[in-house]
């Protein structure tokens, strides 16, 4: 790469983390929003929506997060202690849950996503039969997914154990999302 293209790159990559610092603020926002009707009464259509919101947070979230402060580690900025403070609340959220039950609230963001679950079966793609889903054997993801059932007897009852599980976490994040603007806007 020489050093117009690298120039090119992180011009790019500046952009590319102004834009993604927003999407992630207006995520955590839906969440935020949604968590609290939820708390408040049971709506099918939220929860499902729920759903995306959570994978996608503990997924792409803790990425983005985690590039971020990775590149500023050394960082006093305001903006890395509100990643850093992501990163461990997601990373506190995805633990509370079993390898399982990821895997059960990734499948949940799925069906929401898409009409037919293809990717949680088996299928012969250009002659060859496709047995993994990601890194994982696609039996071994189904028995997954049928042992989360099973544990919980029924998916609305899955459903309503990781909302009621992650809630306080969720709150706890705001809060100190919320304190942190505050010191930060008190310090300016």
């Amino acid at each position: 790469m020489n050093i117009e293209e690298l120039d090119s790159f992180m011009k790019e990559l500046s952009f590319d983390t102004i834009i993604h610092n927003n999407q992630i603020d207006n995520w955590l926002n839906k969440i935020f929003y949604i968590d609290r009707i939820l708390e408040k009464e049971k709506n099918d259509i939220y929860l499902i929506y729920y759903f995306v919101l959570l994978a996608q947070l503990i997924e792409e979230g803790l990425i983005f997060c985690s590039r971020v402060v990775e590149i500023c580690i050394n960082s006093d900025a305001p903006r890395i202690k509100y990643l850093k403070l992501l990163i461990k609340s997601i990373t506190k959220i995805k633990s509370i849950f079993s390898e399982k039950e990821i895997e059960y609230i990734f499948y949940l963001r799925h069906t929401a996503c898409h009409i037919f679950q293809t990717g949680y079966e088996y299928q012969f793609i250009n002659g060859k039969l496709k047995t993994n889903r990601k890194d994982k054997n696609i039996s071994d993801v189904k028995d997954m997914l049928f042992d989360v059932l099973e544990m919980h007897k029924n998916e609305e009852a899955f459903k309503t154990y990781v909302h009621v599980k992650i809630h306080p976490y969720l709150r706890d994040l705001f809060d100190e999302i919320t304190n942190l603007r505050s010191l930060t806007s008190a310090s300016t």
